[in-house]
């Protein structure tokens, strides 16, 4: 399986705005890249959430606009078994025991889950809303990793835009694998949007 097919895949979806659509593939490849990434972690659930973590900066930074430390809502759900937390779920337990599982084993979004408007990720209902934005932070996170540096869009048309202070930064995606410190250069102070 190649990991940039997956990714190329979501960001067609997500130019088309089919969000849940882009999850799927988006998932896929998280997925693919933190079993490259953490061979030593036995279950698969461990791997996909420590990569979240470990990626939050750039996630959450495409997704929100701000780095943040772990994030957790008063959300229950029966997916979430064992939280980290009792009566709390991290960001990390959301987007794998909900998001990703619901897309994968159920074949669509968890009803629990809503994309709301950009930069919008809270709680409300005992509802996760989640911004359109997460899709790209979690490419970004992929295409950032140093086990995927060899992995390719095969089209030169995919780009991201880095709003910085003195002007736009358009870098072409696959100039991008495997430089996650890069990533997060660009990234500091920046607002990220695609462009294809």
């Amino acid at each position: 399986m190649s990991i940039g097919k997956r990714v190329r895949e979501a960001l067609d979806k997500l130019a088309a705005g089919d969000y849940e659509a882009a999850l799927i593939p988006a998932c896929i490849a998280v997925a693919a890249t933190a079993n490259k990434a953490y061979p030593h972690l036995k279950y698969d659930n461990h791997k996909y959430k420590t990569f979240l973590s470990d990626n939050r900066d750039i996630i959450m930074e495409v997704a929100l606009g701000v780095q943040t430390t772990e994030i957790s809502f008063k959300f229950t759900h029966d997916d979430i078994r064992r939280p980290k937390k009792p009566g709390l779920a991290t960001v990390e337990e959301i987007l794998y025991h909900v998001v990703r599982c619901g897309l994968i084993h159920d074949g669509e979004l968890d009803t629990a889950i809503h994309f709301g408007q950009s930069n919008e990720f809270g709680l409300l209902d005992n509802e996760v809303v989640i911004p359109p934005e997460i899709i790209n932070g979690l490419i970004l996170a992929v295409i950032g990793s140093s086990y995927n540096q060899d992995e390719r869009l095969d089209r030169t048309s995919y780009s991201f835009t880095f709003r910085q202070n003195d002007g736009d930064v358009q870098v072409e995606l696959d100039d991008l694998w495997g430089q996650k410190s890069t990533l997060l250069e660009l990234l500091g102070n920046t607002s990220a949007k695609r462009t294809v």
